[in-house]
């Protein structure tokens, strides 16, 4: 099992990324959902490329 700390972008991606590869992943995060939790989040083209690299399909990523 691994934990990651912090649910942010890169907490994300390295939780997805070691998922894929088989691995039992528990992803932490400090912020509850809900109203002004987060922040609003741009992906430019370079960021959709590194994660259809890592996997990600590229019509579920268009769909989000």
């Amino acid at each position: 099992m691994v934990s990651v700390i912090g649910g942010g972008i890169a907490g994300s991606c390295l939780a997805g990324g070691l998922a894929r590869q088989g691995q039992r992943v528990a992803l932490y995060e400090q912020q509850r959902p809900g109203p002004g939790a987060g922040a609003f989040l741009f992906i430019d083209g370079r960021g959709h490329e590194a994660m259809e690299a890592m996997g990600v399909d590229r019509s579920a990523l268009h769909e989000v």
